[in-house]
């Protein structure tokens, strides 16, 4: 049997329920289809002394919510995730892809499912480079990329970011803690000194901490919480550092 013709069945848990429902994929219409986001894990990450995978919870910003991950690569996608600012909802072994066929795989438990602000939807797989070249999980990918397509949602597949970017990303992350809230109130400044010309950190810094009378730690931590929430942006790709770029990410954001 090709790839191509492989029939489908897809199961999920409905909000609230205790049991999945098991529908062919050809069934699922598009109010099955936004429900999934709304549902249940189709099952429950290991969590024990000594496992090698570094499981764990993530607070998403951008969700209000803790986020479950079964290793560091899937903690460093949610945290892109969460940067991106346009997730509202994630969750995790949103469902399971049962292939009727009679070689491997069978079934495949991707590791999330994201409600993006258009309304779009985004399966995604958390694969290293080097698991993600296997044949069996390239024919996984082929065959959930099917299934996406049918449900008229993205398929994405994670590998290890940049280290670079992931470095500075772990750095903003601290940004999006609850208690820096307390600094958009100084978002507006920052949005007026960097206008449309890019200035070094050091000089936005001091800008901001002489507009709005802040000690200049202060005023450090609202140029980063800027970052975080899109007011303003810097390149993710090289080193952040005190002559690093800060550009106004979009006019007229405040």
């Amino acid at each position: 049997m090709e790839i191509e013709d492989v029939p489908m069945r897809l199961e999920w848990i409905p909000a609230n329920a205790t049991q999945p429902v098991v529908m062919p994929l050809l069934e699922v219409d598009a109010g099955v289809a936004d429900a999934v986001i709304g549902g249940e894990p189709v099952r429950t990450p290991a969590f024990f002394k000594g496992q090698s995978s570094k499981p764990g919870w993530y607070w998403m910003a951008s969700t209000g919510r803790l986020v479950s991950y079964e290793s560091k690569f899937e903690r460093d996608f949610l945290m892109g995730a969460d940067f991106a600012g346009n997730v509202t909802a994630v969750l995790p072994q949103p469902l399971r892809l049962h292939f009727e066929r009679q070689e491997r795989p069978k079934s495949h438990v991707p590791d999330y499912l994201l409600a993006l602000a258009d309304g779009g939807r985004v399966l995604v797989d958390v694969k290293g480079a080097r698991a993600r070249s296997k044949p069996l999980n390239q024919v996984t990918f082929t065959l959930t990329q099917r299934a996406c397509d049918a449900l008229a949602w993205q398929f994405h597949v994670f590998t290890e970011p940049n280290p670079v970017y992931k470095e500075n990303l772990l750095f903003l992350a601290g940004y999006r803690n609850r208690r820096y809230t307390l600094l958009d109130v100084h978002l507006p400044v920052l949005a007026t000194v960097v206008t449309d010309q890019d200035l070094p950190v050091t000089t936005v810094v001091d800008k901001v901490a002489a507009a709005a009378d802040l000690p200049v730690g202060v005023a450090a931590a609202v140029l980063w919480r800027g970052v975080w929430t899109k007011v303003v942006t810097v390149p993710m790709g090289v080193p952040l550092n005190d002559a690093t770029p800060v550009s106004l990410a979009v006019a007229g954001v405040l």
